[in-house]
């Protein structure tokens, strides 16, 4: 999730800005796996998202 908060949102921000940034992305995230857009899947600690 922080890698793809960081491919849309940029790395320069301020830090609160990076904050909100994950926040939105992880939203945005949980209403497209709801969706069947994309499929969550774990591969240890780390969660993946392909597009369904």
């Amino acid at each position: 999730m922080f890698q793809i908060s960081r491919d849309i949102f940029g790395a320069d921000i301020p830090e609160f800005d990076k904050f909100l940034a994950l926040n939105e992305t992880y939203v945005d995230l949980i209403e497209l796996t709801h969706e069947s857009v994309i499929e969550e899947s774990r591969n240890g600690k780390q969660i993946l998202y392909n597009v369904g």
